[in-house]
């Protein structure tokens, strides 16, 4: 391997590591987790809606009660009876802010309202009978939003006071999540399949098995759709495709988001979360466990959120993860040959990791094929 030159860096330290039953390689990311739950003052631990606002705070949507948290602390907002400038529901089920500075608030009752974070308080919207569950909103290019619901997709007309009005062809069907196109297009997915919108006219994309869908995520390139069957790509043509990657397991997703760096972050049932690079590689599964205090609170993802300072958020059934992708944390290394290795002195070449063990000799670590070896 030659002499360490100058291009390598050298550490001399003590550092004692304990080899364990479960590692993370060198190269996978291993995210630390914070938590709010009910303990910390969660109003409730079902988290199915999550946004940041231009102002930094956290907007928390539970099945009991809207929560705002400042980063250290948390307020509650509820329904208040014969108070028409209070939530209109409870059950939030989805959260948005605009480019007026309106947090936009969709219920399980289908009641829509918006708060003011420049006034401070709330504004309920008008909207038809017999919306829905209010899943998601979609702010277009042209400022326009729709409210994507279990009923169909609306959008906000504000010609004179706020109110949504259904799409003419979006109605009647139960629909999750939408995404525009850069070419201006708008996709709607649900349980009848992907739906495009060009202009006023409605699409429906080939379906062949009548899969229904979760969430939808542009990647730059291509289209993907998550559903109980798994990721597939949409093609406008010939419609949706099972993605041909063996090394994904066929997860039943929930919701998905992409990254600063063009990752995609797949949240599923049962199965906790799914990293992919912009190649729509495998990267990392991460999966909650009882011996990692640290990790994700349950291998069930209700909804994730990326927000612009890089951070990812975990809704669930038992409370918010939150974690920064910048801070990777500390990895392991499997040094399972040696009982208690003190490692006294370490160089990097290339990637090779040179260790000196104390009684022990000197060692290398392939870093890319996590294997230890006698020099």
């Amino acid at each position: 391997m030659g002499n360490v030159k100058t291009k390598k860096m050298f550490i001399s330290l003590y550092v004692l590591i304990l080899s364990t039953l479960f590692y993370t390689p060198f190269y996978a990311q291993e995210l630390f987790f914070k938590k709010l739950t009910v303990e910390n003052g969660l109003s409730q631990n079902d988290v199915n809606s999550i946004v940041r606002d231009s102002y930094g705070f956290i907007w928390i949507g539970t099945y009991d009660g809207l929560n705002r948290f400042d980063g250290r602390n948390l307020e509650t907002f509820r329904r208040e009876t014969a108070n028409p400038a209070s939530l209109p529901d409870n059950r939030i089920s989805a959260l948005f802010e605009d480019n007026n500075k309106r947090l936009w608030i969709g219920t399980g009752a289908g009641l829509f309202s918006y708060y003011s974070l420049l006034k401070d308080q709330f504004i309920r919207v008008k909207s038809p009978e017999n919306t829905g569950v209010i899943f998601n909103f979609l702010l277009a290019n042209d400022d326009k939003l729709y409210a994507i619901t279990s009923k169909g997709v609306l959008r906000l007309n504000e010609n004179t006071e706020p109110e949504f009005e259904y799409i003419e062809g979006l109605q009647n069907h139960n629909l999750r999540d939408g995404i525009q196109l850069p070419n201006g297009e708008l996709l709607f997915a649900g349980n009848y399949g992907i739906l495009l919108l060009q202009g006023e006219r409605l699409i429906k994309l080939p379906n062949p098995e009548n899969l229904a869908f979760t969430s939808l995520v542009y990647t730059g390139t291509s289209i993907l759709a998550g559903g109980g069957k798994g990721l597939f790509t949409v093609d406008k043509i010939s419609g949706v495709n099972k993605l041909d990657n063996s090394v994904i397991p066929e997860v039943s997703i929930t919701s998905m988001t992409k990254d600063q760096e063009e990752n995609i972050w797949i949240g599923t049932q049962n199965n906790g979360l799914l990293k992919l690079d912009s190649s729509l590689k495998l990267i990392n599964q991460i999966i909650s466990s009882r011996t990692n205090p640290r990790g994700l609170l349950s291998n069930t993802v209700l909804k994730l959120y990326h927000d612009r300072f890089n951070n990812l958020w975990v809704g669930n059934r038992h409370g918010l993860c939150y974690t920064n992708l910048h801070n990777t944390g500390f990895r392991s290394l499997n040094l399972g040959t040696l009982n208690v290795a003190n490692v006294r002195s370490m160089a990097v070449d290339d990637n090779v990791l040179i260790l000196g063990i104390n009684n022990e000799g000197l060692f290398k670590y392939d870093l890319q094929k996590d294997v230890l070896m006698k020099r």
